[in-house]
């Protein structure tokens, strides 16, 4: 067993509206060796509406590990902000920083 800690590139979103939350494409990582468990954290993040001041009613940051082949691990990265005005019109952006946590095989 051993652990092995490897950064993700910034995950981008795009200044959006009427999605909440974001999904981008699942990204994927190779390993030095064949990877047994992963985990993906967050290590940071900044989410901003595009269009001047509102009031935050909902925040979301979701990231998942969706699979593992052999030494590359692959995940799922969402991000949403709304106000509470019941409407998902306000364009938003932002950005995730995220590492992955994988238990590999040598």
């Amino acid at each position: 067993m051993a652990l092995e800690i490897q950064k993700l590139d910034r995950i981008v979103f795009d200044s959006t509206s009427g999605v909440f939350p974001q999904e981008l494409p699942v990204k994927s990582r190779p390993f030095r060796a064949r990877v047994q468990q992963a985990e993906v954290m967050l290590q940071g993040f900044h989410v901003e509406f595009r269009n001047g001041d509102h009031h935050v009613w909902r925040e979301q940051i979701d990231l998942s590990v969706t699979g593992i082949n052999a030494n590359t691990v692959s995940i799922r990265a969402r991000l949403g902000l709304r106000d509470s005005s019941g409407n998902v019109d306000d364009p938003y952006s932002g950005w995730i920083d995220a590492v992955i946590v994988a238990d590999t095989a040598g």
